[in-house]
């Protein structure tokens, strides 16, 4: 993948090439919108459990979400 693109960005092109919102993967992985997005965006560090399941959900491995510290991770 290319420099600089973050969890948030794959979130939003998986939802648009899927035809889900946010809000949508959300209910799917049972947190709330704004935990999601604060996930997304790097603004809180989500549980072990949050990560697998946004990785389940979207079909990617959880090292392509995350990093080591478990923040969102910006890809090569």
């Amino acid at each position: 993948m290319q420099r600089g693109i973050t969890m948030k960005t794959i979130i939003k092109q998986w939802a648009e090439d899927n035809g889900k919102s946010m809000g949508w993967l959300s209910r799917q992985i049972g947190y709330t919108y704004s935990y999601t997005h604060g996930c997304a965006n790097g603004t809180f560090k989500p549980s072990m459990k949050f990560r697998m399941k946004v990785a389940e959900v979207l079909e990617l491995p959880v090292e392509e979400l995350f990093d080591e510290r478990g923040f969102a991770r910006p890809f090569d």
